[in-house]
């Protein structure tokens, strides 16, 4: 309603009416726009308006009033049902090994309002449901299931969709489906990244042998060829059958690759070194640690380095784990055509594939990349944060560390610090009361004397966004020979190359997650006065809840079920933050049998007999904000 009319003092919002202010804020008209506050009417002028229409996809009356229908209590409910139908659909399919699912609620893939919603499983070997086949459900007047090609898939298949009137009839359409919609999957091309090592200190020895090799030595499995489902092999490697680890998922993409996948061979998460198809099966060679192997026909050793700027469609290149789907690949092919044309032909003959060459040109000249270092050390280096906090530095930042203590002594262990050399890897741990690793530290200068002092250098390659805590790495039982764990008196301590990448797995467990909400999420800028789906409270008593909030660090929301405290709660934190940002809010429901243990801290039975100190998700929570002193978080309970 607005408070416009002489009459009634309100005025029913119409289609026409929708009209005329779309023309408005089009035209930016200062006049009909005198009565919002100037921060309001500067976004409003400052907008730079393209050759698209701003409302092409809000033609229809339903897509404007839809937020006014759709929020609250029934919008979280709507997406709970598609969640537990995601989950039992790949139960009922006999999928859960090799499939996920992808669900969009009425709100729409473009958050402009739908009559529909739906439910996709696609395999876990594409980076999303749209370069894939899927197994689909579309809940609407008429519902249907059946098979669907994603927007990404080359010269896709036909489409088929069955009409459905339970739930029953959508099993059963897409059991009869199944051998089609897998056979379709299995038969189009996946692409990967890979790591040849740390720092990709393998490369040139696969690239001349032809293959690509991952070591997993620590899981004590070997030839894993006989495991064909990931469940058995996390119960072989001593995992819970449904474990989503990296060490076993990792290894598992990398055994279930099909001849044919493309494969792009990483340095770090910014730099590809190469580009290969993958031939022949999966196979085991006992030698050098890297035991696990597939041939590859290199198609190319050129090297491509990827610059993040405000033009760029991705943070970074590559997750930085060993073996996983990638969604640049065609992005990849197109920059590796830009800077080496010559590929042109290769690509089209051995891939099939024609490369479509963009026309922002995202780097203007690739430089040289150093020498990959012959041998990569890793290290533990605890930091007492009442002398320096990790928490207060950021990626890029250097830093030194002094390799006496105050009183001229050399620290232990001495020699350690002399065998640091340029390129070396630390692990950044703050101790006592904090007792969190927070970031990754590359060595930029070994021993040196300024002055009177004797330092090393080192800068922050990675700040984690979720810190690992201690008692995460204690018990681990791949861990207990590693020097840290039993002789912790000291700053700096050598770890091998098993045991950093065992530390390393258990950090991007943790932290990739996370990583992908803040990507998605930190881009979404937030105002209540622009939120179109709101909650019906007023501006002012809104502004003052935030006010409330803000100064005494905590709020109590009164109403009874479904009334939409939750999401209140969810649009205040959004307030604060000037961001929609789920990755900073936490949420939990108590319920009778929530215990102290489950929310703060408390002792939990391990396998092995033992009792260990478990973090309950409140005690988590509260640690992650330190690591970010200049973010703010929100707990809901």
């Amino acid at each position: 309603m607005l408070d416009n009319a002489k009459n009634t003092g309100k005025t029913i919002i119409d289609d026409k009416l929708v009209e005329v202010i779309k023309d408005k804020i089009k035209n930016k008209d200062s006049n009909y726009f005198s009565h919002l506050p100037q921060s309001y009417r500067d976004e409003l002028f400052n907008y730079k308006k393209g050759a698209r229409d701003i409302y092409a996809n809000w033609q229809e009356p339903w897509r404007v009033f839809h937020t006014f229908f759709f929020r609250g209590i029934e919008k979280e409910t709507v997406q709970g049902y598609l969640e537990q139908i995601g989950i039992d659909l790949l139960k009922q399919l006999d999928l859960k090994n090799d499939y996920e699912y992808h669900t969009v609620d009425f709100q729409g893939p473009s958050n402009f309002g739908s009559e529909v919603c739906w439910v996709a499983l696609y395999p876990v070997t594409k980076e999303s449901h749209q370069d894939s086949y899927q197994f689909y459900m579309c809940l609407k007047a008429d519902p249907e299931a059946g098979l669907m090609a994603g927007r990404n898939v080359k010269i896709p298949a036909q489409n088929q969709m069955n009409n459905v009137n339970t739930y029953g009839e959508v099993l059963k359409t897409l059991k009869n489906l199944k051998n089609q919609i897998c056979n379709l999957n299995n038969s189009s091309r996946n692409y990967f990244k890979f790591a040849p090592g740390m720092h990709a200190r393998e490369w040139s020895r696969f690239y001349s042998e032809g293959i690509a090799a991952v070591n997993y030595d620590d899981l004590n499995l070997g030839d894993i060829s006989k495991y064909d489902s990931l469940s058995k092999l996390n119960e072989h490697a001593g995992f819970s059958s449904n474990s989503r680890s990296n060490l076993t998922n990792n290894l598992f993409l990398f055994k279930s690759a099909k001849a044919g996948d493309v494969i792009f061979a990483s340095k770090g998460v910014n730099v590809c070194v190469g580009i290969g198809i993958i031939q022949g099966e999966y196979y085991y060679q006992d030698s050098d640690g890297f035991n696990h192997r597939r041939h590859v026909k290199w198609i190319t050793d050129k090297v491509y380095q990827y610059k993040d700027s405000l033009n760029k469609p991705f943070k970074t290149l590559f997750r930085p784990d060993t073996f996983s789907p990638t969604k640049v690949w065609d992005f990849l092919l197109s920059e590796y055509v830009r800077l080496y044309p010559e590929l042109n032909e290769e690509f089209k003959k051995l891939l099939n594939y024609k490369v479509n060459v963009g026309t922002p040109a995202v780097i203007e000249e690739i430089e040289e990349i150093e020498e990959i270092e012959e041998s990569v050390n890793f290290w533990w280096l605890n930091a007492n944060p009442k002398i320096w906090s990790i928490s207060i530095y950021n990626e890029g930042d250097s830093l030194t560390y002094t390799t006496h203590n105050e009183n001229g002594n050399k620290r232990r262990i001495y020699k350690y610090f002399k065998e640091l050399k340029p390129g070396d890897i630390i692990i950044g741990y703050e101790s006592s009361p904090a007792k969190q690793i927070k970031g990754i530290f590359e060595v930029t200068r070994g021993v040196h004397k300024t002055e009177n002092e004797e330092k090393i250098e080192f800068k922050v390659v990675e700040k984690l966004e979720v810190p690992v805590f201690w008692n995460e790495l204690k018990h681990n039982p791949l861990l207990q020979k590693c020097e840290v764990f039993f002789n912790n008196q000291g700053n700096l301590f050598k770890l091998t190359e098993e045991e950093y990448d065992i530390i390393r797995d258990i950090i991007d467990n943790k932290n990739i997650i996370v990583e992908k909400e803040i990507q998605i999420s930190g881009q979404k800028k937030y105002k209540f006065g622009y939120d179109e789906d709101k909650p019906f409270i007023s501006e002012g008593r809104f502004a003052e809840i935030v006010e409330l909030l803000k100064r005494k660090k905590n709020i109590i929301l009164q109403g009874p079920p479904g009334s939409g405290k939750t999401f209140i709660a969810r649009k205040i934190a959004y307030e604060i933050m000037r961001e929609a940002n789920d990755a900073n809010i936490e949420m939990v429901q108590f319920h009778q049998s929530y215990s102290y243990e489950d929310f703060v801290q408390g002792l939990r039975p391990t396998e092995s007999g033992r009792f260990d100190l478990k973090d309950g998700v409140f005690y988590t929570f509260c640690n992650r904000a330190p690591a970010h002193p200049r973010r703010p978080f929100f707990f809901i309970i």
